[in-house]
C-alpha cells in the first residue's frame, strides 16, 4: 500500500453499459483524489454498479475507508445493494462516508420533526397513514399554509404546499406555476397517494421561498461555505435557480448562521441523533429558508432539508477539508 495514511476508496455510481465512457463523477471528483494523495492517502477511484458489487465488496476490505457519492435514487435504481456492502465494510473497520445509517438519520426528511426543537426548527409534524393526516393535519375551521415532503427525494420530488381551509385548498407542487384547487377529502386522497410511494410525509410550516435559499456547506462538524440560491421565477417559487453566489466560511453576512451551526445546531444534532463528530459526513450540507415570521430576530432562518448522499464538492475548499478531517479521524481510529 503506497499512501501511509491508508487507501481511500472513492465510489460513485457507475454506467454497465459504458464503462470504459468518462464520468463526470470522475471528473468532477478528481480535486478529492489530488487532495487525498497529498495528505498522504492512496485514493481508490470505484465506479460501482450492481453487477460488480462482489469487486467493491473485496476492495474496500484493502481500504481504512470508503467517500461515497451514490444518489440514493438515480435512473431507476437506489442504494440498497451498495448500502448493504457499505455496513458491512464499516463492521469490519473501514471508515466510511456517509454511512448509510447516518443517512437515514439525518439526511431524510424525519430529521425536520426529529430536530425541531433546535434554533433552526419549525412546527413540524408528520404522518404514516392517511388516517393519521386526517386526524392530525387541520384542526376545526383553521386555515393552513404548510408543505407537505415526502421523508425521502431531492430536488423537491413530490413535495406540495397546501394553502386554505377548512373546506377547499389551493395545492401548489414544487417545479410547476400552477396551483389546483381540491376539496378535504381531495387532500387526503393526495397525502393516500403520497404514503403508497413513501413510508412517512412530514408536515412542515411554509416559509419564504420567494428570497431564496441558503445552503451551508459542512465537514464534519466545520462550517466550509456558503451558496445563496434565488427562485427560477415568482411563478416558481419552490424551484432554486441552478446557480449559486458563492460565500466562504468567514463571510460576515453568514457570521450568525456559522455560529449556530458550529456552536449550537451541529453539536444539538449530534446530541439528539446520538452521532459524534467523525460520525458525521466529510461533507454535507443544509438548506435554510427565511422564516415568514420570527419572534427571535436573531434566528431568521428555518432548516428546509440536509443533503449527504451525493453533495458535490463545494466550495473550493472542500477537497483540501476532506482531507484534513481523514487525516484527524483516520489517525485517531488507528
Amino acid at each position: 500500500m503506497d499512501g501511509k495514511l491508508g487507501r481511500i476508496a472513492i465510489i460513485w455510481r457507475g454506467d454497465l453499459s459504458a464503462q470504459s465512457a468518462p464520468s463526470k463523477y470522475e471528473a468532477r471528483l478528481q480535486p478529492i483524489s489530488d487532495a487525498l494523495r497529498s495528505a498522504g492517502f492512496e485514493p481508490l477511484p470505484c465506479a460501482f454498479t450492481e453487477e460488480r458489487a462482489d469487486v467493491l465488496r473485496a476492495l474496500l476490505l484493502t481500504c481504512a475507508g470508503a467517500l461515497v457519492w451514490v444518489n440514493p435514487i438515480a435512473d431507476g435504481r437506489d442504494r440498497s445493494v451498495l448500502d448493504k456492502i457499505l455496513r458491512g465494510a464499516a463492521q469490519r473497520g473501514v471508515w466510511v462516508s456517509a454511512h448509510p445509517d447516518v443517512i437515514a438519520a439525518m439526511a431524510t426528511k424525519e430529521v425536520l420533526f426529529r430536530t425541531r426543537s433546535l434554533g433552526w426548527g419549525s412546527d413540524t409534524k408528520f404522518y404514516n397513514s392517511a388516517e393519521a393526516f386526517a386526524e392530525g393535519f387541520l384542526a376545526r375551521g383553521e386555515t393552513v399554509d404548510r408543505v407537505l415532503k415526502p421523508v425521502r427525494g431531492n430536488d423537491g420530488r413530490g413535495v406540495i404546499r397546501v394553502r386554505g381551509g377548512p373546506l377547499s385548498f389551493a395545492l401548489h407542487p414544487t417545479g410547476a406555476d400552477t396551483e389546483t384547487v381540491a376539496s378535504w377529502d381531495d387532500l387526503v386522497e393526495h397525502v393516500a397517494a403520497m404514503l403508497q410511494t413513501t413510508p412517512m410525509v412530514v408536515d412542515q410550516e411554509c416559509h419564504d421561498t420567494r428570497r431564496g435559499m441558503v445552503r451551508c456547506y459542512m465537514s464534519f462538524d466545520k462550517v466550509i461555505g456558503f451558496a445563496e440560491q434565488t427562485p427560477r421565477s415568482s411563478a416558481l417559487p419552490f424551484a432554486m435557480n441552478a446557480s449559486k453566489a458563492m460565500h466562504a466560511a468567514d463571510d460576515p453576512k453568514f457570521a450568525d448562521l456559522r455560529a449556530s451551526m458550529e456552536m449550537d445546531w451541529t453539536p444539538g444534532l449530534k446530541q439528539i441523533l446520538g452521532l459524534t463528530a467523525p460520525d458525521l459526513p466529510a461533507l454535507w450540507d443544509a438548506d435554510f429558508l427565511y422564516r415568514h415570521k420570527t419572534s427571535d430576530p436573531a434566528v431568521p432562518f428555518a432548516l428546509c432539508e440536509i443533503n449527504a448522499s451525493c453533495v458535490t464538492p463545494f466550495p473550493d475548499c472542500a477537497p483540501s477539508e476532506i482531507a484534513n478531517g481523514l487525516q484527524k479521524w483516520i489517525i485517531d481510529r488507528a
